[in-house]
């Protein structure tokens, strides 16, 4: 039934409509190198709107990032993903992340808790847990956090609106569960 009271929710006069924050800017650290041609965003890459090297770093291990390293390793490309965490947000208990785990493991290399402290005229030069040491990378592809190109409630509020903020919902119960959790019923 949560469903049920999910779509009602949804569908009450309470809102008069839904917005669409979905236009966003990727967060990219401030690095040495960090903006120079081998640099892309990983959404760009996705799209097809960049030259592509043989050797690429992906910067971020989450759903993003590890979906580009999917992507490039079916294109026969050397991948490398690092991630600051010492885990993937793509956990590899679910059958999508044990499949691109799996592929990653085999075909490429993921590198966790582990940074980029500079883009050089050849590779990145990484941190790890120990040691500094340099790879060699034509393109870097940063699959990193996003904001929004606009502040959507800043907006709002200053036009008086009632706005509640969704963080990527992926179903009636998804809302249900973050609406539910920071706010009570009307």
């Amino acid at each position: 039934m949560e469903n049920d009271e999910a779509y009602k929710l949804l569908v009450s006069p309470r809102w008069l409509g839904a917005v669409d924050t979905s236009g966003a800017e990727p967060v990219i650290p401030d690095i040495p190198g960090a903006a120079s041609e081998r640099c892309a965003e990983a959404r760009d890459m996705r799209l097809g709107e960049v030259q592509m090297g043989e050797r690429a770093l992906i910067v971020g291990a989450g759903l993003m990032g590890i979906k580009t390293a999917d992507s490039l390793i079916g294109k026969g490309r050397t991948v490398t993903v690092v991630e600051e965490m010492d885990h993937s947000t793509v956990l590899p208990l679910t059958s999508h992340g044990y499949y691109l785990h799996g592929l990653l493991r085999k075909c490429g290399k993921l590198l966790l808790e582990t940074i980029v402290k500079e883009v050089t005229g050849k590779g990145t030069i990484l941190i790890g847990r120990d040691r500094e040491w340099e790879i060699e990378a034509d393109t870097v592809v940063w699959a990193v956090e996003s904001r929004p190109k606009i502040k959507v409630r800043g907006a709002a509020d200053r036009a008086g609106d009632d706005v509640e903020l969704l963080v990527t919902p992926s179903s009636p119960e998804g809302f249900w569960r973050r609406y539910t959790r920071d706010t009570r019923l009307p």
